[in-house]
């Protein structure tokens, strides 16, 4: 399982983010539902930078515009934060197109002395989202297909999170956000500030779930439903994607 490559967003109105975010502008966001086990090449909330403030639905996976192929998403779902700049598939995105994905909370499998994986539903205590730090691009086919795509950066895990994976995703402080999605930042020199920002996790809690989660055929909300440690995991339920 890679590193933050399932996300949870339970919001089935996706205006409530407008506030937040200052968001001037929507995009086609009338196909949403509320996504229990988002995997990458789906559709997630993002909000963007393009001069106004806009919220769109975007893939989880980036592609970029110069890449040949769209198959490159499945690679591109996590940017490191650490040379990130001088990355040939992010440093441009991070010139420019940087993005947030609010969260209701992220997936993350934890190896158990037995030597099994077991999967933890890592969120917010105070009930908001996360605001996950994102690069975005905009890919055009040779069909003309035209592909909004995203990848969230990651950071080194500290704290409690330090015992469940190595990695953990960038979330924004709200001080960070403007700077973050202001168009006049373009150099990583502004950005190191945000990139560097000492982690909180204070405000993050993780409860084992069942197995169903292992699974992006399941897409429901038992998925983050606290499951017994030793419980016996339950018949894979397969939701309607």
């Amino acid at each position: 399982f890679g590193m933050c490559g399932r996300l949870v967003i339970t919001e089935p109105d996706l205006s409530v983010f407008v506030a937040p975010f200052h968001v001037q502008q929507m995009g086609d966001v009338s196909e949403w539902v509320p996504r229990f086990n988002l995997a990458p090449t789906q559709l997630a909330p993002l909000v963007t930078n393009e001069p106004q403030r806009r919220l769109t639905l975007a893939r989880f996976g980036l592609v970029p515009s110069w890449a040949e192929s769209a198959k490159v998403a499945n690679k591109l779902i996590n940017a490191r934060a650490e040379g990130v700049a001088g990355s040939k598939a992010f440093g441009r995105a991070l010139r420019s197109r940087r993005g947030v994905v609010p969260v209701s909370g992220y997936f993350e499998w934890q190896t158990t002395p037995g030597g099994k994986k077991r999967p933890l539903f890592i969120h917010a205590t105070h009930g908001q989202p996360l605001a996950l730090a994102a690069l975005w691009d905009r890919w055009h086919g040779p069909d003309g297909e035209v592909i909004e795509s995203f990848a969230v950066i990651t950071r080194a895990a500290t704290g409690f999170l330090e015992s469940v994976h190595s990695r953990m995703p960038l979330s924004l402080h709200p001080q960070d956000i403007e700077r973050w999605l202001s168009p006049q930042v373009t150099t990583p020199q502004e950005l190191e500030s945000v990139l560097t920002a000492a982690p909180e996790v204070e405000h993050l809690a993780a409860r084992p779930v069942s197995a169903l989660a292992n699974s992006p055929n399941n897409d429901a909300p038992d998925c983050i439903v606290e499951a017994a440690e030793s419980a016996e995991p339950p018949e894979p339920r397969h939701s309607r994607r």
